[in-house]
């Protein structure tokens, strides 16, 4: 079920529960907001984690207050030039960064990834056909002169 289904479920349980419209409208407008933080790519709700959520509050906290009030002045918002991040990720749980991934690509012209894996084993086969497929996703890269190393 993805969010836009959800949002159609409430309204109709929130108009047989006798809620009051301001309600399902601060409601669908809350989800909206968090639909449009996880793009497109999470829409399903059976993918949203926690962690998701968790990372939407801390968007939210980080926002300057009224940022999208038209009478709010303008103010300047500390900008990085430069993200890193080093960090495991839990088995199983690594659909989780991808929106990550995608922000960050979003924001910056060179997205670079460097994947250590350790604790287990992997045939020189397998590896040479990994190579094989990642190289084929990101062969727009050399076109554009961008550096590629295994």
């Amino acid at each position: 079920m993805t969010l836009q289904d959800a949002l159609v479920a409430y309204k109709t349980y929130a108009r047989a529960e006798g809620k009051s419209p301001k309600t399902v409208v601060w409601v669908v407008s809350s989800v909206g907001y968090f639909a449009e933080f996880l793009g497109l790519g999470q829409q399903d709700i059976d993918t949203i984690t926690g962690n998701d959520l968790r990372r939407f509050i801390i968007a939210l906290q980080s926002k300057p207050k009224f940022a999208s009030h038209p009478y709010n002045k303008p103010q300047k918002a500390k900008l990085r030039d430069r993200v890193e991040l080093r960090f495991q990720v839990p088995k199983g749980r690594v659909a989780n960064i991808m929106g990550v991934m995608n922000l960050l690509q979003s924001k910056f012209e060179s997205l670079e990834i460097e994947l250590t894996a350790s604790d287990g084993e992997i045939t020189e086969q397998d590896y040479a056909d990994m190579v094989l497929d990642i190289r084929a996703a990101v062969a727009y890269n050399s076109r554009k002169g961008l550096p590629w190393s295994s």
